[in-house]
């Protein structure tokens, strides 16, 4: 089963967050926010932000863009039925400088440049005093679990202890740049160089990776968003540009071959899920002009 979650035109819904009632998503051209009912229905406005939304999350009672333009570098907070912004950081950099927000436990983990060490540094903005501290240096697509932060950095997926100062410890080495990982239960679940093959690292040493798709799915695709539960990885697959087609997998986290979970389709963008469903935004028609719609299917 496929639904339309919203019952209107939608034009680049791009980065996509999930909680128990709603579908958070930024709205590319004019640099909205926006949400709708996970039971569908009309999108309503959240908040005009000044530019561009680069990553999204949401925590509590509230929304964590992270936008690009002009000024640079912003995250923000702000309430997810629209209200005050706050400004939590601000900097210089690129779009390729920012790791991703991690709301949770009184703390707002994130990566962004430019930092010490060249990239982005990774900080914790402490929610309840209004503080702000650098964890580590140089590290990337940032995740977390109740005990470590975990980052790409020196061609390493490595960890370290939520706490300033700490020393990280490498998990897997890639020799080359990370396209996407997850940590999940006690693993990691990622994909490296370009190449549409996922593989995962039990998080007991020796730390031994293991590929989990046998075959490439499409020589000519990457993998650009993952998600994973207990049981499968989902990944967003795109080719380039003229073609421009994209499609979700599903992987079994024990291994197999993928399986075509959201059939190809033209300028698919980042998705989402919670324990049911997987969300995603792609284009439904170009006539006068190209238009997109916030679609789930089950899983």
């Amino acid at each position: 089963l496929v639904t339309d979650l919203s019952n209107t035109t939608l034009y680049t819904p791009q980065k996509i967050v999930v909680d128990g009632t709603h579908v958070y998503f930024s709205h590319g051209l004019s640099n909205q926010l926006h949400r709708a009912p996970k039971t569908g229905g009309a999108h309503e406005l959240v908040a005009d932000l000044e530019s561009s939304v680069i990553e999204l999350a949401q925590y509590g009672t509230n929304v964590y863009p992270f936008v690009f333009g002009i000024s640079g570098l912003k995250l923000l907070e702000l309430p997810k039925s629209g209200g005050a912004t706050k400004l939590l950081h601000q900097a210089f950099g690129s779009t390729m400088d920012v790791g991703r927000v991690v709301p949770e436990g009184g703390f707002v983990y994130f990566g962004s440049g430019q930092g010490a060490g060249g990239g982005a540094d990774a900080y914790r903005w402490d929610m309840a005093t209004g503080t702000k501290t650098t964890l580590y240096p140089a590290s990337r697509f940032l995740r977390t679990t109740a005990t470590h932060v975990y980052f790409f950095a020196g061609r390493n997926i490595s960890r370290a202890p939520k706490s300033a100062g700490a020393a990280f410890e490498p998990i897997v080495g890639t020799g080359t740049a990370v396209n996407v990982f997850e940590v999940e239960g006690n693993e990691i679940v990622y994909s490296y160089d370009d190449r549409v093959l996922l593989y995962r690292v039990p998080l007991i040493a020796p730390y031994q990776a293991i590929q989990l798709n046998p075959t490439e799915i499409q020589a000519d695709f990457v993998f650009d968003d993952l998600h994973v539960d207990g049981a499968h990885a989902y990944v967003m697959a795109q080719n380039s540009y003229p073609s421009a087609v994209s499609a979700i997998y599903r992987i079994p986290r024990t291994g197999g071959e993928a399986q075509a979970f959201v059939g190809n389709q033209p300028s698919g963008r980042p998705h989402a899920q919670d324990s049911g469903y997987v969300y995603w935004s792609a284009m439904y028609s170009c006539g006068s002009g190209c238009g997109k719609k916030m679609t789930v299917r089950k899983k």
